[in-house]
């Protein structure tokens, strides 16, 4: 069987995360002109755990040459577990899988989603694992902390088991705004639809998970996919999470919610969207706070068009202003549709490209996935057709069909 590494790259407290499951680390090396990339390596110590898949998923640096990635690899018995490894002075120490997760992983399926550091040797990593009940697998959301170097046992994240009572749930981000404390969000399945939650760390003690609070109110009780993509926290207990939630129209809306001093305010749909929305399919991908109040979200939505446009919203002292679409973007905004919306060809790129191989596009990449990296599946959302549409925008002029499908499947395949 191939076996297929993982590589991260870091130049100081920047990072790059590349789609293709291949995994670089490196050391950043100082010139007259500013950083370097050094060589990239293979993070050490993976290979002896790694006996198929490897990805890697997050990447944080509490300041130069201290860094922390997480991500998951493939064991001897096919089983998907969760690793992390981290640098410290710019040195790369061996991944390790996630403490504790070899208890709680009974159904043979876990990775880390997020990483976020403080300071040095002072992270949390959050992510899942499944837990096997008779012959039943459930999901379940886990975080696990680093202090002072040394990592602690992962722990089911306190309060999801009373929530997830369908049992399917994921820390999907973490954030922490110092050591010790630190914001969980992401996912869990009641028994009508996905709901969003969010779980708080103080001065090392986690905190039961709750509902994003006002959550209820913009769903009106029906069923949908919503939930928590990103958290960002400016300090102990002042943090933003965004996300989506499907709205009584069953439209999927962008949203936000403020902490403010360790006390969650209610979500609100993000504003200005309502207008750019008129597709009903937005969503806040990231989130980032400079200061308590003052906080950046970025997402997607779809116009009336079907094309699906980036914004940007601000928060400026505790108050969020109108989304925007992101200027310099309209070139660009037909990537997506092309990818994934194969009915309308309608665009100066595809003319003369038959309808049938755009659709080709989507699905030869899909089956080239499942069948090589099925653990990326749990990491595919709305902006999967993104990552190859670099690939497929040169070659899609060309018509050249056999050109597509090598490009797309060796976009994916290293061995």
């Amino acid at each position: 069987m191939s076996r297929y590494r993982i590589i991260v790259a870091v130049c100081g407290v920047a990072l790059a995360w590349c789609a293709a499951p291949l995994a670089i680390t490196h050391a950043a090396q100082l010139r007259a002109g500013g950083a370097a990339w050094g060589k990239a390596i293979e993070v050490p110590g993976l290979a002896a755990l790694n006996a198929g898949t490897a990805l890697l998923v997050s990447v944080s640096c509490a300041s130069a040459g201290n860094c922390l990635v997480g991500g998951s690899y493939q064991d001897r018995r096919y089983g998907g577990q969760a690793f992390v490894a981290s640098e410290r002075s710019g040195r790369w120490g061996k991944a390790i899988e996630v403490p504790g997760t070899a208890d709680l992983n009974t159904g043979g399926s876990a990775s880390v989603n997020s990483v976020s550091c403080a300071s040095a040797g002072n992270c949390t990593a959050g992510g899942f694992y499944t837990q096997r009940v008779g012959k039943k697998n459930f999901g379940q959301a886990f975080v696990a902390s680093e202090r002072n170097g040394r990592w602690g046992k992962a722990i089911e994240v306190p309060g999801t088991g009373a929530l997830n009572v369908a049992g399917n749930a994921q820390v999907v981000s973490v954030s922490c705004g110092s050591a010790g404390n630190c914001t969980a969000g992401g996912f869990y399945f009641a028994r009508s639809s996905q709901q969003p939650f969010v779980a708080s760390e103080r001065n090392g003690r986690w905190g039961k998970a709750i509902e994003v609070p006002g959550m209820a109110t913009l769903t009106v009780g029906v069923f949908g996919f919503n939930q928590v993509y990103s958290v960002s926290c400016a300090s102990a207990g002042n943090c933003t999470a965004g996300g989506q939630y499907t709205d009584g129209s069953m439209n999927t809306q962008a949203f936000v919610a403020s902490q403010r001093h360790g006390r969650w305010r209610k979500a609100i749909e993000v504003p200005g969207t309502a207008t750019l929305n008129t597709g009903g399919l937005a969503q806040v991908s990231s989130v980032s706070c400079a200061s308590a109040g003052n906080c950046t979200a970025g997402g997607s939505y779809r116009d009336g068009s079907g094309n699906t446009q980036a914004f940007v919203a601000g928060q400026r002292h505790g108050r969020w202003r109108k989304a925007i679409k992101v200027p310099g973007t309209e070139a660009k905004h037909s990537v997506l549709r092309r990818l994934v919306c194969c009915s309308e060809v309608q665009t100066d790129t595809l003319a003369g490209v038959p309808a049938r191989l755009v659709g080709d596009l989507y699905l030869v990449a899909i089956i080239g996935i499942y069948r090589d990296y099925p653990i990326y599946f749990r990491y595919l959302s709305p902006q999967f057709p993104l990552i190859v549409a670099a690939v497929v925008e040169d070659v899609l002029v060309r018509g050249d069909e056999q050109g597509v499908q090598n490009e797309l499947l060796s976009l994916w395949r290293s061995e």
